[in-house]
């Protein structure tokens, strides 16, 4: 009889599985909706992403995190390599300055962005264009990782007509329970690498954005 209970009780455990099973998946929802991690999304987009088509739901760069990620990464690297040239390290930005983002990236997206940035940083358009600039050469996401390489102006560097070389630096990164996190970076020589083209885009009035 005490084995027959048993089983009962087992039985009992299993048909009230689906209901646990439910509230365990709600809860884990409810958890994970405040956690900046997650995704796979990859600029310039990989050869295999780009057999099926290039931009699809997973490899998107106007949804989350991928705004977040870019503006984190963006913010330490105007914070480490500032934009005046009397900067010293660690300095915070005085002077404003443009930061192109890849081709498909929404205006809206892009104001988003630079509020993870910094005040100081703008939106690269036709007004803004004349400023140091801050390119995003590509990035990475893979879960509660990223990479980002933002090529950085040497304004110490400039020429006397004010264009001032590139270097690169590679940010990696790490998502927490609420935010992204640096990990750290490494640096490339200044002009080794090529400049990625701007991207100009263009202001979308707030009664237009999407």
């Amino acid at each position: 009889m005490a084995l027959v209970k048993r089983r009962n009780s087992v039985i009992g455990c299993y048909r009230a599985g689906p209901t646990a099973l439910l509230a365990a998946s709600i809860a884990s929802v409810l958890l994970l909706g405040g956690c900046p991690g997650g995704g796979y999304s990859t600029w310039p987009a990989a050869d295999d992403t780009k057999a099926f088509g290039g931009d699809t739901s997973s490899n998107y760069l106007n949804g989350p995190p991928v705004p977040q990620v870019l503006g984190t990464a963006l913010n330490y690297a105007c914070r480490k390599f500032p934009p005046q040239a009397d900067a010293q390290p660690q300095d915070q930005p005085t002077v404003p300055f443009a930061i192109n983002l890849p081709p498909g990236t929404r205006y809206r997206t892009s104001q988003e962005i630079v509020g993870f940035t910094h005040p100081m940083a703008r939106t690269l358009t036709d007004e803004t264009q004349s400023l140091p600039k801050y390119h995003i050469a590509s990035y990475s996401v893979r879960g509660s990782d990223a990479e980002v390489m933002v090529f950085v102006p040497v304004i110490s560097m400039a020429a006397s007509d004010g264009t001032a070389p590139y270097k690169g630096v590679r940010i990696i990164l790490r998502s927490g329970l609420q935010n992204w996190r640096i990990m750290g970076h490494s640096s490339f020589p200044v002009a080794l690498l090529s400049v990625p083209q701007t991207n100009i885009i263009q202001p979308v009035p707030l009664s237009e954005q999407e």
